[in-house]
């Protein structure tokens, strides 16, 4: 095996890597102690004989796996000149982690650092060894961007058995007092001390900045958490005036935030005081503060009030999971021997269907709950749902019971001001917190928590999995790293800040995918080849082997949606003149709905070209109508888009809906062929599909959906269901079920021109008929594989496999 013996390790923990495929690695390696020849040498080889690795990112990914099990003996930290911002990073943390393995002090690599791009790597390679990070000149760089302060945060969390508590409160606390109270360090700081629980800090110190007409509302939350974070019982008086004077007196009037931020004290270190406190709190009106969210804070404090009954009733110990002895009255907290299975997910727009940010997932955790629930192997299911602030109102019901053992959970995150990748990122730690407070108020023990996101919230709920004692399942999808490579495979050009954000996502995967207890993929088949292209620890790393790694679709339900007889007699009312209700409701929706575009009566006859998603850039509907504007297909084809809000657009839906329009504007004719209508819900949608394609036309109805790629696509799936001929984008997951020419069409959904010619071809081309039997396979296709009740099963069986701690992954299924 040539001239490194130690690479043969590797052999023995590879399934996909042949003997020969390993040995050509090992032998152009020979003789090289170069580390970035190493890494070249191996992403050739890599490209040569792994035919699934063809573009450079995953050929590097492929090469840093390898170099990671056995890194040879270095001297210095390689600095290539002009080279692509992922390249050096990956580069200098191989190249750290090489030389703390060989007992380098940390400190001095710190030093050596030239860059944010140097120092997070430094930070990721410390990480991932047994090294004593350097907790004063690390906690210096803090504040120079928000991935390095969260790779900072990471830091002080897994390596507290290392740092004495003592030091680690004496240095947040010497820079707390030190920086500007509410400025941007001492917020972080303040944060990190809250998240260490270290009493650093003499609660006067806290008390009289908090009580200050002047102190601003972001000082007081941080001081707040402090307080709750450290146990300060002193401390709890002050809470007490804070929530008496502000919410019963109005004496001292204060923010939303501010009283949830209490309430959260109350709930972490509360006694009798405090829950006298709040039974006042629920006795009065509450109309005084609050606004908007007067109900939201009335629910919040009922919650939190019957927590602490709860947990003085039973005398539990103060330190046990911060929690609660056991369940409210009706709810989910009772014990069974049967798990309890609490499945996470950020809710951007809870009141607004289908143009929340998660789109289709959420429609998806909601049916797979019910049908968990009806499959019987769990005790709970409860949705858990993320809210940031923004979204969050009086009319936010922060618990569903639900009347099968599927509960909705909703958490707002009155730190979280919106749903951005960099706010969830900065406030990891205070989601982590208001989850962990939310299910330990509720009397919620979760065995297993599952995510599907690679973001930090996902990374949140495995830290929190960790604290609990419970384990984690992880869908694990190749996004971002798809996305790093041209259609040539050459590395697209990328900023720091751009290289720095993916980079944050790439971690978190890898972070996941080593510690998590199972890993899913969700396309239809067995493991994706997308996740072996950049995910190789799958079969290079025995750890990570030896967990249950499955692959599992996403399933729709299949039943017929029932018209509400409401809204049928409301259609009728309108549209008396025809006959069935399906067809009331068309008018109703394509013809009298309140926004711009609607269809005129004239078109009704004509087949429908349907999509239905979130308005956002990466959905494609403005290439879409740009491609279906230019098009012969606009004489055959309406276009019905659904999605997003018409009447309040955030920023990304306004620019969308104004590039639609700018195309629309340009030829007159195509008003009337053209409908645009708000989100609406799962059930509305379904029906509407029912409808149109049980209309009796010679072309096919087709959902075309446009995003530049697809993890997967719940909405495709029920357009298929319905009959639909499905056009599909060839990149992501729809690929695993959909046959291009045979069950749909996999498409190119690049730009305008490459949607315009693909459906030309397929609609204009191919005859009415044999689309006709294109759309029938693919819909006989999706019952007999992705009906909810059969793709539970699937769920609830893994889910015991990963309780059981017991793997059922052969090395042939990958």
């Amino acid at each position: 095996m040539g001239e490194r013996p130690e690479l043969r390790l590797i052999e023995f923990s590879c399934n996909l890597f042949s003997r020969t495929v390993m040995e050509k690695i090992c032998d152009a390696l020979a003789g090289t102690k170069d580390l970035e020849q190493q890494v070249r040498l191996i992403q050739d080889v890599i490209g040569r004989e792994i035919p699934y690795a063809r573009d450079a990112y995953a050929q590097l990914r492929h090469a840093k796996a390898i170099l990671e099990s056995v890194l040879p003996e270095i001297d210095r930290v390689l600095r290539p000149r002009d080279e692509h911002p992922i390249w050096v990073s990956v580069l200098c943390e191989l190249g750290f982690l090489g030389l703390l393995r060989q007992g380098k002090q940390p400190l001095d690599l710190v030093k050596q650092c030239r860059g944010l791009l140097e120092l997070a790597a430094l930070c990721r390679a410390l990480l991932r060894s047994p090294a004593t990070p350097p907790l004063a000149e690390l906690l210096d760089r803090s504040g120079e961007s928000p991935y390095l302060d969260a790779l900072i945060r990471d830091l002080l969390r897994e390596k507290r058995h290392l740092l004495e508590p003592n030091t680690i409160g004496r240095e947040l606390a010497l820079r707390m007092r030190a920086e500007a109270p509410g400025s941007e360090r001492w917020l972080l700081f303040g944060q990190l001390l809250a998240e260490n629980g270290v009493p650093a800090l003499d609660p006067q110190e806290l008390e009289e900045p908090l009580l200050a007409v002047n102190t601003d509302p972001l000082t007081r939350t941080v001081l707040l958490r402090i307080g709750g974070g450290c146990g300060y019982q002193t401390f709890l008086p002050t809470v007490h005036r804070l929530l008496r004077d502000s919410w019963i007196t109005s004496s001292f009037p204060h923010s939303p935030k501010i009283l949830m931020s209490c309430l959260d004290v109350l709930a972490q270190i509360g006694n009798g005081d405090s829950l006298g406190i709040v039974d006042a709190l629920c006795a009065e009106e509450m109309n005084r503060q609050g606004g908007i969210h007067i109900e939201l804070l009335r629910q919040y404090a009922a919650a939190v009030g019957q927590g602490l009954r709860e947990r003085l009733d039973s005398r539990k110990q103060a330190g046990d999971r911060q929690g609660f002895s056991g369940p409210l009255e009706g709810d989910v907290g009772s014990r069974s021997d049967k798990p309890v299975l609490v499945q996470v997910v950020l809710n951007a727009n809870p009141q607004s269907g289908g143009s929340s940010s998660v789109g289709g997932v959420l429609t998806f955790l909601h049916s797979i709950g019910d049908a968990l629930a009806a499959e019987g192997s769990l005790s709970r299911i409860i949705t858990l749902e993320v809210l940031p602030w923004n979204v969050v109102d009086s009319s936010t019901l922060l618990f569903s019971p639900g009347g099968n053992g599927h509960a909705i959970l909703r958490v707002p995150v009155y730190t979280l001001p919106d749903a951005s990748a960099e706010q969830l990122m900065v406030q990891e730690s205070g989601i982590r917190r208001a989850v962990a407070l939310a299910l330990s108020i509720r009397g919620i023990e979760p065995d297993l928590f599952h995510v599907r996101y690679t973001d930090n919230l996902a990374k949140a709920m495995l830290v929190l999995a960790g604290e609990l004692g419970s384990r984690l399942v992880f869908t694990l999808t190749a996004d971002p790293h798809r996305d790093f490579a041209d259609a040539a495979g050459e590395l697209l050009p990328m900023s720091q800040e751009q290289a720095l954000f993916n980079l944050n996502k790439v971690f978190i995967a890898d972070t996941i995918l080593e510690k998590a207890s199972g890993i899913l993929g969700i396309a239809h088949g067995s493991v994706d080849a997308q996740l072996l292209t950049y995910f190789p620890k799958l079969c290079l790393s025995p750890q990570i082997q030896h967990k249950p790694v499955r692959v599992i679709p996403e399933g729709i339900r299949l039943e017929a949606a029932e018209f509400d007889t409401t809204e049928v007699e409301a259609a009728e009312a309108e549209v008396t003149e025809y006959a069935s209700a399906e067809q009331d409701l068309l008018l109703s929706l394509l013809i009298d709905h309140p926004g711009t575009f609607r269809l005129d009566r004239r078109f009704l006859d004509r087949p429908v070209i349907l999509n239905v998603g979130r308005l956002v850039a990466s959905k494609g509907q403005q290439r879409l109508v740009q491609a279906w504007a230019q098009s012969p297909l606009n004489e055959e084809y309406n276009l019905v888009l659904i999605g997003g809000n018409l009447e309040a657009p955030d920023p990304a839906e306004a620019k969308m809906l104004a590039a639609i329009r700018s195309t629309l504007e340009h030829d007159p004719r195509l008003v009337g062929r053209f409908c645009h209508l708000a989100a609406l819900d799962n059930v509305q949608v379904r029906r509407l599909e029912s409808a149109l394609a049980q209309r009796v036309s010679e072309r096919v109805q087709v959902y075309l959906c446009s995003s530049f790629k697809e993890e997967f696509g719940i909405s495709i799936l029920e357009a298929m269901a319905a009959g639909f001929l499905a056009l599909a984008p060839l990149r992501g997951g729809v690929p695993t079920y959909v046959e291009h020419g045979a069950s749909g069409f996999l498409i190119d959904t690049t730009t305008a021109a490459s949607i315009r010619r693909a459906a030309e071809q397929i609609l204009l081309s191919e005859s009415p008929q044999r689309l006709q039997q294109i759309a029938a396979e693919g819909q006989r296709f999706i019952l007999d594989n992705f009906g909810i009740q059969k793709i539970a099963g699937r769920f609830a069986a893994f889910y015991r496999n990963v309780l059981e701690d017991r793997s059922e992954m052969k090395s042939d299924e990958l």
